[in-house]
C-alpha cells in the first residue's frame, strides 16, 4: 500500500482506500490549471496514481489536432507515460456571423464568448 509523507497526501487514502477507476478529462484538466495557476505534471500524476495498489485504471481522454504536430506529441508522450488514452479529432467549426445590425462599438457579440462580469463591464 501506498505510505504518504504529507498529512494533505493522507487524506487521499479515504479516497482511495477501495478499488478506483480514474477518469481524467484533459480539456477540464487544462481549465483547472489556468484558473488555479497550478502547473500539473501528468507524468508524476501517473506515478501517484501507480503508487496505490487499489487504482485499477487511469483512463485519460483528450482531443487530437490532426496534422497539428504539437498535438499529436502531446497524445504520444501522454501514451508513453502508461495511461489508458482515449482521444478523437478535435473538430473545428468555422461559423460566419452577420454583424452588420450590430453597432461596431458594441459588446453584445462578446457576451456569448466572454464571462458575464467582465462583458457588462464593458458596458
Amino acid at each position: 500500500m501506498f505510505e504518504p509523507k504529507t498529512d494533505r497526501i493522507k487524506e487521499l487514502m479515504g479516497i482511495f482506500d477501495k478499488k478506483t477507476n480514474i477518469y481524467i478529462d484533459f480539456a477540464n484538466v487544462i481549465r483547472w490549471q489556468d484558473k488555479l495557476k497550478w502547473h500539473i505534471d501528468l507524468k508524476r500524476l501517473k506515478q501517484f496514481f501507480d503508487s496505490f495498489d487499489t487504482i485499477n485504471l487511469v483512463k485519460f481522454y483528450s482531443g487530437t489536432l490532426v496534422g497539428n504536430i504539437a498535438s499529436e506529441k502531446f497524445i504520444e508522450d501522454i501514451r508513453s507515460m502508461k495511461y489508458d488514452v482515449h482521444t478523437k479529432p478535435v473538430k473545428i467549426m468555422n461559423l460566419s456571423i452577420d454583424v452588420s445590425s450590430i453597432p461596431i462599438d458594441s459588446p453584445i457579440l462578446l457576451r456569448d464568448f466572454i464571462r458575464k462580469p467582465f462583458w457588462q463591464s464593458l458596458i
